[in-house]
């Protein structure tokens, strides 16, 4: 049985992203995500570290996503793009085979 709460928060993320109850979700391949956050942060004339203070994260952090071993939460994602003034999608590309 699903409490009033999570009833309620299930509401909010399901009308905000545009999905019915019941609704079956495909599941996601795991696919390569490739960045262009190098790129945007060497345009602005940004050190890693820069940009790692700017989003609280560290330089490690920073150098991980740009290289492609981490893909970023999506609150992480949103904060980059967010930084750069840029749509996440803009950011972040799925690689489609």
């Amino acid at each position: 049985m699903t409490s009033p709460a999570a009833r309620a928060i299930l509401s909010i993320v399901t009308s905000r992203l545009y999905i019915t109850p019941g609704t079956r979700i495909p599941a996601v391949k795991n696919e390569a995500v490739r960045n262009d956050v190098r790129q945007r942060r060497t345009a602005k004339g940004l050190a890693q570290a820069d940009l790692a203070r700017e989003l609280a994260v560290s330089r490690q952090t920073i150098n991980s996503i740009e290289t492609g071993r981490y893909t970023p939460s999506l609150p992480l994602a949103i904060a980059i793009a967010r930084f750069f003034g840029t749509p996440v999608e803009e950011i972040f590309h799925a690689d489609h085979d």
